[in-house]
């Protein structure tokens, strides 16, 4: 009956140490998922600048991208929100691309080439919402908050937006764009027209790295 007993009393404590060291380990692993620390950053070989502008009364669509843009944020970033508002940019206008040689040649030369640096663009994030990014954008010496919409799905960043470009007094520059491209510009009407709001897409994968 003894040996029963101290049996009993051997198996009870090898399983409540196992039990123990199962706990133990259990805080542990929280402890160290507790002290990681997770840093964001934009993926520039994912990113992607993207454009619509307007044509003709009938308001045709001319679409394109800018192939050569630079974005600066902090790597550091401990959440989306802080990655997105410290986003910096500059874009180049004379990589516009449309897929059509001649018209991003006057593009360049006649639209961009009438705007104060050539139309280079520069901007950041001013500030961030549940679903908006409020840019600062400087282009032809004018400087004016334009809100974009925003989501992130599965580490994926869309933002969407509509410049005025009347905005940034670039009626001049519309005009001469305009003049260059008369006929293509023509609907059944005969009227020749350059719309002033441009839409524009930006895209990009958030990384994640955790320590």
């Amino acid at each position: 009956m003894k040996k029963t007993l101290l049996g009993l009393l051997c198996i009870s404590f090898i399983f409540t140490s196992c039990v123990d060291e199962k706990k133990d380990a259990e805080v542990q692993k929280n402890e160290v998922s507790k002290t990681q620390v997770c840093h964001y950053t934009l993926d520039k070989k994912s990113s992607k600048l993207s454009w619509t502008a307007f044509k003709t009364t009938d308001k045709l669509a001319v679409n394109g991208v800018f192939d050569k843009f630079d974005i600066q944020s902090n790597n550091s970033s401990s959440d989306v929100n802080e990655l997105l508002k410290s986003t910096k940019f500059t874009i180049h206008s004379s990589s516009i691309n449309s897929g059509n040689e001649a018209r991003d040649i006057k593009l360049v030369s006649f639209f961009f080439g009438n705007t104060i640096n050539n139309g280079v663009i520069k901007g950041y994030v001013k500030d961030v919402t549940e679903k908006t990014l409020n840019f600062y954008l400087t282009f032809n010496g004018i400087s004016l908050d334009v809100p974009f919409k925003y989501t992130v799905i599965d580490k994926q960043l869309v933002t969407e937006g509509i410049i005025d470009l009347n905005a940034f007094k670039a009626e001049k520059a519309i005009d001469r764009l305009n003049q260059a491209c008369n006929e293509k510009h023509k609907a059944a009407d005969g009227i020749s027209k350059t719309w002033p709001e441009v839409e524009i897409s930006f895209s990009s994968t958030i990384l994640t790295t955790c320590e």
